[in-house]
Formats: C-alpha cells, structure tokens, sequence
C-alpha cells in the first residue's frame, strides 16, 4: 500500500494532468457558469444601492450627503469579506465558504428591504458587502483549479465579466421596477435570486486540492476525481 502522503500526491497529481491536458467537460463548464452567476450576483448587490438611493432618500428621509455612509458600507464589507474569506476557505473548504457567502448575501439583501433608518440600512448593506467579498476570491480559486492551464486566463477573464455585467443589470431592473413596485421590491428580488443560486451552487465539488491538504479519505477523493473524469469522458 502506497504511504498516505505518496497516495494524496498522486490522486492531485492525475487530475491536475487530466484537466490540463484535455478539453473542457461539461464538468468544468459547470463550475465556470456557476462561478459566472455568483458573480454577477455580486456586481448586481454592489451596484444596486446606488440606483434606488434617490427613492429611498426621500421615503426614508435620508440626506443625499448621509447616503454616502451606506453605499461605502457595502464596499467596507466587501474589503472585509474578502480578507476573511481565504482563512476561512483554508479552513472549512470552498464550496462551503461560496455557499455561505452567497446566503450571507442574500441575507442582507432581504433585510435591506425592511430598513427603516439610515443606521439599519447602513447595517444591513455591511452585511451584504460581506457575502459579496468572500464569494469573488473563492470563485476564482475554485474555477482556476478547474479549467485547463491554457485556457485559463481567459475563461476566469470571461467569468469575470460577471460582474460588470451584474451591475449594469443592476441599472436595468431598477429602472424598469422601481417606479411600480418600490425599492423594497428591488432587494427583494436581489434575494430571491440569490436564493435559487445557493440551490443551484450544490452542484459545485469541493476543491480537490483543499481535500487533499486537509487529509481527507482517499475515498472521497477519488469520488471527486471520477466525476470530473467522467465529465471529461476519460478512463481513470
């Protein structure tokens, strides 16, 4: 039997050589397209304060200059998040730490439509900048570890695209639903949306590479490893 540390070298070893060496799979392309939504998601959760401030400015009769305080606690939070966001990833893996992120989001999301005060909003857009910091390093260390070395700089730049993308969507949906529905509305959709994305980010795998350094059972190492094989239609 092969020693432990010789066992988790090679079973990195065979897929970091099958992925590099062969096309993409349906496998990764799943994992780039949910990496895509998440982060479109965040630029849409970045950007959306900005385009319902006015509205909700004057229903919460907040001050154009006080407004100022929510849109950076958002990006305060985001800084945070994505400090936080490698140490805990480290520690309890990626998909867990991009599933938490994106709850911990859309938490504050839909809290954010109940805020009556420019301190519950300034909170509560805190608390959405969180999840938003801690999804973006995670998703682009999960999908690089997943893509062909050769391709990679451009599918993580396409996946990044994500973002701005979800940002200007931002701008659409508010002023297409702002004026019939309210602002409250809008962060409740923002929600929502983050709510069928968290369901659909189950399909993600855990890194491999954080299994093999945490030790976990060559069992469920190699699980992993087939699925990514039988995506990519290979005999392992």
């Amino acid at each position: 039997m092969e020693p432990a540390d010789q066992q988790k070298r090679t079973a990195s070893f065979d897929v970091q050589q099958f992925v590099d060496r062969r096309q993409m799979g349906a496998a990764q392309w799943l994992i780039l397209a949910l990496c895509f939504l998440v982060l479109l998601m965040d630029g849409f959760h970045t950007a959306v304060m900005a385009f319902v401030a006015p509205v909700l400015s004057r229903e919460l009769s907040i001050s154009k200059a006080s407004l100022g305080s929510v849109l950076a606690a958002s990006l305060i939070g985001l800084a945070f998040g994505a400090l936080v966001a490698g140490p805990l990833a480290d520690r309890w893996g990626r998909k867990r730490v991009i599933l938490g992120s994106v709850a911990v989001c859309c938490i504050g999301s839909l809290i954010s439509a109940s805020a009556t005060s420019l301190s519950t909003m300034t909170a509560y857009r805190f608390i959405t900048g969180l999840g938003i910091g801690a999804a973006m390093p995670n998703c682009t260390t999960l999908a690089s570890e997943f893509v062909p070395a050769k391709r990679r700089a451009l599918l993580l730049n396409l996946m990044f695209c994500g973002f701005p993308l979800g940002a200007s969507t931002a701008g659409f949906v508010t002023a297409w639903l702002l004026p019939e529905h309210g602002w409250r509305f809008i962060f409740i959709l923002g929600g929502g949306f983050l709510l069928v994305l968290g369901a659909l980010l189950t399909l993600l795998p855990e890194s491999i590479s954080f299994m093999v350094v945490r030790g976990y059972p060559m069992e469920r190492i190699k699980a992993t490893r087939d699925v990514v094989c039988k995506n990519l239609r290979l005999r392992c």
